[in-house]
């Protein structure tokens, strides 16, 4: 299975019609990698392209899919706004088996998808091999199912709970005091989980925005109930997905909540990745503007994972802090 990268952006750019130009000498350039009558190329939905290779070895699918790589690097086609190259890319996974009884097409589709989806997690422009039994990426998905719900269940039973970070800062003169919240999960044990084992799945089952509000909503409630302190000395660091940046209702609440909320909203600081920022400039700018105009503040986490320049990024987006530099 292989995906073009940041193809959505991709069309924002340049147009739907140079989209579907895009995706032709992509699929043009995948077919010349492919020699054998028997292997087949098709395109699976969207951006996102098939390859069936009969009778391959692991290591042979994945010189296969390495030339399929460079074919569509060559075209050199421009995607100036592309978070990983100048030029359209294409990230790559990789599944082989020899079938036994209780395997399906399904199943290795399933397999291939995972590996993509991997191979976007490493950055994307790169290939990922899925390297279990077939019949397991059935159990992976039906673990995917297992902390869907438990996700569901601890939004609608409020076992999620926040946690401030401190952060020291590095000028001595600066008598503020910073933290980033940081989101866990109390299962009904009272064991502590961390995100890595829960985000990404609510990411990939658009369930962020719900997540965020949660979140938001939590600690508004909780620095206004402490009501005994002076909070105009502190800043609170809060991590936003891109899904609720995206969103246009996520956007109208964040807007009225700090409206009436009775802090001043200079003590909010939104931290949002390079990635995110770039998938969608226009909107995460509006975004971005919105909430300066209400006082908070906006720092760029993970900056120099894509190949965006911080000065491109500070003169679009007004963002006041860039952090976590790769």
């Amino acid at each position: 299975m292989c995906d073009v990268d940041y193809f959505k952006l991709y069309n924002d750019t340049y147009g739907h019609q140079q989209g579907d130009e895009c995706l032709q000498q992509v699929a043009k350039a995948i077919s010349t990698a492919i020699k054998r009558p028997g292997d087949i190329v098709a395109r699976y939905g969207g951006e996102e392209f098939a390859v069936i290779l009969p009778q391959t070895s692991q290591s042979g699918a994945v010189k296969v899919a390495e030339a399929m790589k460079k074919a569509v690097k060559n075209l050199n086609i421009p995607h100036l706004n592309s978070v990983v190259d100048s030029i359209v890319t294409i990230s790559i996974g990789v599944v082989h088996t020899i079938p036994k009884s209780q395997d399906s097409p399904q199943l290795l589709i399933e397999a291939a998808d995972l590996a993509l989806y991997e191979a976007k997690e490493r950055g994307r422009n790169c290939i990922a091999v899925y390297d279990k039994s077939v019949s397991d990426s059935r159990n992976q998905q039906n673990l995917e199912s297992f902390w869907v719900k438990r996700i569901r269940k601890a939004l609608e039973n409020n076992l999620f709970s926040l946690y401030a970070q401190s952060i020291t800062p590095l000028d001595i003169n600066d008598s503020r005091k910073y933290f980033e919240i940081l989101l866990r999960l109390t299962d009904e044990e009272g064991q502590v989980i961390t995100p890595n084992f829960f985000l990404d799945i609510a990411e990939r089952n658009s369930m962020m925005p719900e997540i965020d509000i949660w979140v938001i909503n939590t600690l508004l409630d909780q620095l206004i109930s402490n009501n005994c302190y002076d909070w105009r000395n502190y800043r609170f660091s809060i991590n936003l997905s891109g899904a609720s940046l995206n969103s246009e209702a996520f956007l109208e609440f964040v807007s009225q909540k700090l409206t009436d909320c009775p802090l001043p909203s200079e003590l909010f600081c939104f931290e949002i990745t390079e990635t995110i920022a770039v998938s969608d400039l226009e909107r995460v700018s509006k975004f971005i503007k919105t909430m300066r105009n209400l006082g908070c503040s906006f720092a760029l986490d993970d900056f120099g994972k894509g190949m965006s320049s911080l000065t491109y990024l500070k003169h679009f987006l007004k963002v006041d802090y860039a952090q976590g530099f790769h």
